[in-house]
């Protein structure tokens, strides 16, 4: 069970790690949505964001966050330091 754990924490630190990256490279900016995220992200990199292995990863837990609660909470993070 505790290794489950361990696993789906990597997965969801994965994936966040993506989501900062794209904040990084100015795909994603404080008003980005999740919806125009997929499509941004689409069109950026000629594929969906269910098409990378970090978002494939957190989908697959039993647990814990969703892909968008992990978007959310960058979106989040960069709000405040917008404000």
């Amino acid at each position: 069970m505790e290794e489950l754990r361990k696993a789906e924490r990597k997965n969801h630190d994965e994936f966040r790690k993506l989501i900062e990256e794209h904040v990084a490279a100015g795909i994603l900016n404080a008003k980005t949505n999740w919806r125009d995220y997929c499509m941004n992200v689409s069109f950026s990199f000629l594929c969906s964001i269910k098409d990378f292995a970090a978002y494939l990863a957190v989908s697959s837990n039993t647990s814990g966050s969703t892909t968008k609660d992990l978007f959310t909470d960058v979106m989040d993070e960069l709000e405040k330091q917008v404000k």
